[in-house]
């Protein structure tokens, strides 16, 4: 309930109701005033109702991840256990919630992020002997050798892949080369160029970090 003085004129507002104040105090206790409330109060209701089974609807729109214990392998279902995506495609899932995307370790394709439906969207960067870890929102991509940056929220690609080495983001800014070249250093290994830049996340060329 709102209370109003504009240009000398005092309402009472509930909801999506108004009543003027100004009006002769016997129609603020005339017989219509109990309907008057009474119509608010379902205005109210109704909205909150709707409001309610929107956010209910939001969350009920996921799947989560279950373990086949025979064959140990992964799918997904539905909160109302039904079977959406089912097992023996993937070895191991890392996103135990899928809402827009979900990121899982396929036997032929590595680490791959999924969509509801279980299609591909890409494959993930390979990093430490798991899927590369978010860093700045952002993680990296790869397709057709090429390295790109996707959102750690909505699984979306936000730069394509298009370098042939690029290092996380951090603080907005990244590390990257179209030309550069992959050297064993022990268990890992390591990127040389001579052509080393900057980007932000608009893929903008900015000066290299202080």
């Amino acid at each position: 309930m709102l209370f109003s003085s504009l240009s000398n004129v005092a309402r009472i507002s509930f909801c999506s109701f108004t009543l003027d104040l100004n009006k002769p105090m016997k129609n603020f206790f005339s017989p219509y005033f109990p309907l008057f409330f009474l119509l608010a109060i379902a205005s109210c209701t109704e909205k909150n109702t709707e409001s309610n089974s929107s956010a209910v609807t939001e969350n009920r729109d996921y799947l989560v991840s279950f373990e086949d214990t025979i064959t140990h392998t992964f799918g997904f279902k539905n909160q109302q256990e039904e079977v959406i995506i089912p097992s023996g495609k993937y070895a191991f899932c890392f996103t135990d919630t899928l809402r827009t995307y979900a990121v899982v370790s396929a036997p032929k394709e590595g680490f791959v992020a999924i969509d509801p439906q279980g299609h591909i969207l890409y494959q993930v960067f390979p990093f430490d002997n798991g899927p590369d870890p978010a860093s700045d929102g952002l993680f990296r991509i790869i397709d057709n050798h090429k390295i790109g940056y996707a959102d750690v929220l909505t699984g979306k690609v936000v730069i394509k892949p298009q370098f042939s080495c690029a290092f996380p983001f951090e603080n907005g800014i990244a590390k990257v080369s179209d030309n550069c070249e992959h050297k064993p250093d022990g268990e890992y290994t390591s990127w040389v160029s001579d052509q080393w830049y900057y980007i932000d996340k608009t893929l903008q060329k900015v000066e290299k970090p202080k």
